[in-house]
């Protein structure tokens, strides 16, 4: 199917956090001493991910080529199977989301990057990507979308009660607790994004050779 033609994007909601977490005693203090571990041990490192061709993976996948470096990419299941191949030591660094923010609020890991647009409000320390000098964010992008051709009175119904739904203090609540940020577009500006993300994440995975023609 082609994203932007089969379907009518009616609500962009919020996303989740991600970022690159290490162990609390990992000897990298931070992003850039990662890089330079990197270049002198090409191919040595390993950081783990949710799985292949998922939004941590290409992330990743996207800054080892930016920085010039050669990881070792492990998918797993799930986060929690990354979570603990990453405590027991069997991967340097895990590129993951909300589970990772639990680890390092217990004192078990620690960030190396977010990748939110901006500093994040439960971990206010911690650089984004684009501090450190790459020119984007990423999350996982969470919205709502019907079949193509909805009529427009229908999708604006829609889109008006789950965008009064997100104004209510639980859901609020409940972003902030799995680490989650609005990430609120109207129909417009949703099928806009869409537009613009659907060729930049194929061609990019072509480039990885996932996907030819």
């Amino acid at each position: 199917y082609e994203v932007p033609q089969d379907f009518t994007p009616v609500i962009r909601l919020f996303g989740f956090m991600l970022g690159l977490a290490v162990r609390a005693d990992a000897p990298w203090a931070d992003w850039p001493a990662f890089v330079a571990a990197a270049r002198a041990a090409p191919g040595t490192l390993a950081f783990g991910s949710t799985g292949v061709h998922t939004a941590p993976h290409l992330v990743m996948e996207q800054l080892a080529r930016r920085e010039g470096v050669s990881l070792i990419h492990v998918p797993y299941r799930g986060e929690p199977d990354s979570i603990q191949a990453l405590l027991a030591g069997q991967i340097a660094a895990l590129a993951a989301g909300p589970g990772a923010g639990a680890l390092v609020d217990e004192g078990r890991a620690r960030w190396l990057n977010l990748w939110t647009a901006e500093r994040h409000r439960r971990f206010p320390q911690v650089p984004t990507l684009m501090e450190l000098g790459h020119p984007f964010s990423a999350t996982t992008p969470i919205g709502i979308v019907g079949p193509a051709g909805m009529e427009r009175d229908v999708v604006m119904r829609l889109h008006d009660a789950f965008r009064d739904a997100t104004s209510d203090s639980a859901y609020q609540t409940l972003l902030s607790r799995l680490g989650m940020h609005s990430e609120y577009q109207d129909p417009e500006a949703y099928a806009a994004y869409l537009r613009q993300k659907v060729p930049e994440e194929r061609d990019f995975l072509r480039t990885l050779g996932a996907l030819s023609g």
